[in-house]
C-alpha cells in the first residue's frame, strides 16, 4: 500500500524494492485511499493529508511499473476496484475509477511521446 500517512516517496522505493528482493511472480500496487469513519480520515480532516501529490504518486507507479517489468515481475492491480461503496465513502487519498488506465495515458503521453517534459522513469538512467 503506497502513499501511507508519514510515508515519503523515498519510503515507496524503499518497500517497492524490499518487495522484489522476495523475487514475487506478481504484485498489487494500491495507493492510499482514505475512507470516512478510519482514523486516516480523522487525521486527513486535521492535518490535509495526503503529503505526497496526485501527480508525484502518479509518476511513482509510472517507476514501479517500469521497474516491476524490468525485474520480470507482473502488477496484476494498481490501485483499488470501482465500486459504490467506495464512492459513497471516499473522502482523499489517491483514488480513481481507472487509476491504472488514468495511470497508462499519462504514462504514454509523457514517457513515449514528451519524453523531456518530466523526469524520466528511474530505470531509464
Amino acid at each position: 500500500m503506497m502513499g501511507l500517512y508519514g510515508s515519503t516517496l523515498a519510503d515507496e522505493y524503499k518497500t517497492l524494492y524490499q518487495l522484489l528482493a522476495c523475487q514475487p511472480e506478481t504484485l498489487r500496487i494500491y495507493p492510499t485511499v482514505i475512507l470516512k469513519g478510519t482514523d486516516l480520515a480523522q487525521i486527513w480532516g486535521k492535518t490535509g493529508y495526503p503529503c505526497i501529490t496526485q501527480e508525484e504518486m502518479l509518476d511513482f507507479c509510472a517507476d514501479a511499473l517500469c521497474i516491476c517489468e524490468k525485474a520480470g515481475v507482473r502488477v496484476i492491480r494498481l490501485g483499488l476496484h470501482d465500486s459504490p461503496g467506495l464512492h459513497e465513502n471516499y473522502v482523499g487519498g489517491y483514488y480513481h475509477p481507472a487509476y491504472r488506465e488514468w495511470w497508462s495515458r499519462d504514462f504514454i503521453c509523457v514517457y513515449c511521446f514528451v519524453p523531456y517534459k518530466r523526469k524520466a522513469p528511474q530505470i531509464f538512467k
